[in-house]
C-alpha cells in the first residue's frame, strides 16, 4: 500500500470512520450474474455440454467475461474433450451416489437374508475359471496315475544285480 493511501486511511479514521468495509454508493448494479442468470446458464449446459460461451454470452444478452465467469466461477465447469463437465460433484451428485450407496447396502441385507453367497457376485468368471481348472487337474491326475500304473508294474520286475563276486571270498 502507497504512503498516500495510508495517510488517506488515518484521515478518514480520525475524522471519525469506524468501519474498514466499504461503505455503499451510487454506481451500476450487477446484471449479468444474477442467480436467473446462473440458473439459465446451468440448464444451458445441462442441456447441451457442447456449447460455447459466445453461444451462452450470445443467447442471454451478456458480455462474453460475464458468461465465462458464471461457467467457470461459479458453476464451477471445465471443458474436457469439447464438453463442459462440472470440477467437483455438486449437491445433486452427491445426493445420487447417497443413494446408490443405500440401494446397494439393501442389496447386501437381501442376499445375507435369502442365505445366498457373496463369492459368485463378487467375481463371476471365477466359476468358469474354478471348472476348468477342476477338469484340468481331473486329465492331470489320470495322466499321473497311469505313470503310476507303468511304474508299478516295472516295480514287479526285479533287477539283476550286476555286482561282480568278491574274489577274496
Amino acid at each position: 500500500m502507497s504512503k498516500q493511501k495510508v495517510r488517506r486511511w488515518c484521515r478518514t479514521f480520525s475524522d471519525g470512520r469506524q468501519q474498514v468495509e466499504d461503505i455503499p454508493r451510487a454506481g451500476r448494479t450487477l446484471t449479468a450474474t444474477t442467480d436467473a442468470n446462473v440458473g439459465k446458464v446451468d440448464d444451458m449446459i445441462r442441456a447441451n455440454r457442447r456449447i460455447t460461451i459466445d453461444e451462452v454470452a450470445e443467447e442471454l444478452g451478456i458480455s462474453h467475461e460475464r458468461a465465462q465467469n458464471i461457467i467457470h466461477d461459479i458453476l464451477r465447469y471445465r471443458k474436457v474433450s469439447a464438453r463442459w463437465v462440472p470440477r467437483q460433484l455438486t449437491a445433486t451428485h452427491q445426493e445420487h451416489l447417497v443413494e446408490i450407496a443405500e440401494q446397494a447396502n439393501i442389496l447386501d441385507q437381501q442376499i445375507e437374508a435369502w442365505g445366498l453367497s457373496r463369492k459368485p457376485l463378487e467375481n463371476p468368471f471365477q466359476v468358469i475359471l474354478n471348472k476348468k481348472a477342476q477338469k484340468k487337474s481331473q486329465e492331470n491326475d489320470g495322466a499321473t496315475n497311469q505313470m503310476h500304473s507303468k511304474r508299478a508294474r516295472m516295480d514287479d520286475v526285479t533287477p539283476c544285480s550286476n555286482k561282480v563276486p568278491d574274489s577274496d571270498s
